[in-house]
């Protein structure tokens, strides 16, 4: 596991929502940054917060952040802003998103040498030793290159990413044909037609917009026939938006995807944030907050459910490495909790004469892979939870 050392960049002034506090911390031998933000409403005591990252595109920075704090105040989720590292070749900041191809005769990708994926992943650890953390609730977006990253994350990071949102970037050709979740992500993704970057019908840098959408339909298996919403009309800004929501898929998952005509890529994001067809940021959200992350139940036998008498249950960290904690959303009265491995041998066990409403396990001797609580109430219901020791 890499080591991590974090170090307090600065912290700004708890008073004005607006405003976001930023760290850095040694990954992977280099220093990276991010900044973050914390709704001024929360309560250590009682909530188990959503996170959202938000991933600035190409040449951007870790100020670009497109007001999403006001959302992330609004309606009380953590927003974390991480920065990229320049490029050597490009010097200009990029994420290691796959995106890329034919530089002078060469193929050649950004930061190819750089873990990003790692580096995201080990933000998930960091906000949850420092905040309590809804870890079926973590959720990315990001812009151009952000979107790049965004996908990547749903491929590779599908484990502790609940659903994804891009905004004019796709799956980079790096990882086009490797790309394998393993895990149902709802998706949605926003596209111009008109982008003369990231262009709609010839991206040089990866996935054409319909092909990516269709990857994460088929990804879901969700229905191949969308609802068909036109909100061309909403506003007098002289561009069209489409809007198709494909239903239907596995564990409750959607893709929702919102074809342009009009803006340039530079004005993907901020036209339809400002008033006019629809704003990105709102229905980011609002996709987002219909989802979070669910795993197929193995099967216990009759009395297994999906929930025990319908009582959130969170796992985190998820990656774990040392210790890992099981949280219930209120005290709930549990008589056995195992922890079995991947062919289905029971490692640990601890039984409960009492209401519970956490509980921990020391999993610092375990091999690496993947694990399952066993959880089984008083009343003899039954159900799984999934997670994963590095």
């Amino acid at each position: 596991m890499k080591q991590i050392y974090l170090f307090l960049f600065s912290i700004l002034s708890f008073s004005a929502f607006s405003q976001m506090s930023t760290y850095n911390y040694s990954f992977d031998g280099e220093t990276r940054e991010f900044n973050y933000h914390i709704p001024s409403t929360y309560n250590p005591s009682t909530d188990t917060l959503p996170v959202v990252f938000f991933l600035h595109g190409m040449g951007g920075n870790m100020s670009n952040f497109s007001g999403f704090e006001y959302k992330s105040e609004q309606e009380k989720f953590i927003m974390i802003v991480p920065q990229a590292l320049v490029d050597p070749l490009l010097s200009q900041t990029g994420w290691h998103s796959g995106a890329g191809g034919l530089v002078g005769g060469l193929t050649y990708y950004v930061n190819q040498g750089i873990d990003d994926v790692g580096f995201i992943s080990s933000l998930i650890d960091t906000i949850s030793s420092w905040y309590n953390v809804d870890s079926n609730r973590i959720f990315s977006t990001g812009f151009s290159m952000g979107g790049y990253m965004t996908n990547r994350l749903g491929c590779e990071l599908g484990d502790r990413i609940a659903a994804i949102a891009s905004v004019s970037g796709t799956i980079g050709n790096e990882i086009a044909t490797s790309c394998d979740p393993h895990n149902i992500i709802p998706a949605l993704h926003i596209h111009s037609t008109s982008d003369s970057v990231v262009q709609y019908y010839a991206n040089n840098f990866g996935m054409n917009s319909e092909p990516l959408r269709d990857f994460w339909i088929n990804n879901n298996n969700c229905d191949s026939i969308p609802d068909t919403t036109d909100l061309s009309n909403v506003a007098s800004d002289g561009f069209s938006a489409i809007k198709y929501l494909y239903t239907g898929g596995d564990l409750g998952s959607e893709v929702e995807y919102y074809k342009l005509t009009g803006p340039d890529h530079s004005a993907s994001w901020y036209t339809i944030s400002s008033g006019n067809d629809f704003d990105a940021i709102e229905v980011i959200w609002d996709f987002f907050d219909r989802h979070e992350k669910k795993y197929e139940a193995e099967e216990l036998g009759p009395n297994t459910v999906s929930s025990i008498r319908d009582v959130r249950m969170d796992v985190y960290p998820n990656p774990a490495s040392n210790k890992i904690t099981l949280n219930f959303s209120n005290s709930i009265e549990i008589s056995k909790i195992s922890i079995g491995d991947i062919l289905g041998k029971i490692i640990s066990s601890k039984t409960f004469e009492h209401a519970i409403s956490t509980v921990s396990f020391n999993i610092n001797n375990y091999a690496n892979g993947v694990y399952f609580f066993k959880i089984e109430d008083i009343d003899g219901n039954k159900t799984v939870l999934r997670f994963y020791k590095n």
